[in-house]
């Protein structure tokens, strides 16, 4: 959703759907990552007929904030 007059989109993220927060950024500033390391083990390879190759994967994934002192913070209290 786009707020009239500003160049500002609202986004829904299922992480913060019931904590009552909305954060306001530029989009440069998050980051997102998964963490391959420590589940790699998880990762299933698919090698198919007609040179296709497919996988699956179970992953730990996030979002980090590269310039913390340019994020603005809303909570209802």
């Amino acid at each position: 959703m786009n707020v009239v007059g500003k160049n500002v989109k609202i986004v829904g993220v299922p992480g913060l759907s019931s904590t009552n927060r909305m954060f306001l950024g530029q989009k440069k500033n998050f980051i997102y990552g998964f963490d391959l390391l420590s589940d790699e083990d998880s990762i299933i390879w698919k090698i198919l007929e007609s040179d296709k190759m497919r996988y699956t994967a179970k992953f730990k994934r996030g979002v980090q904030v590269a310039y913390p002192a340019e994020i603005v913070q809303f909570k209802f209290v």
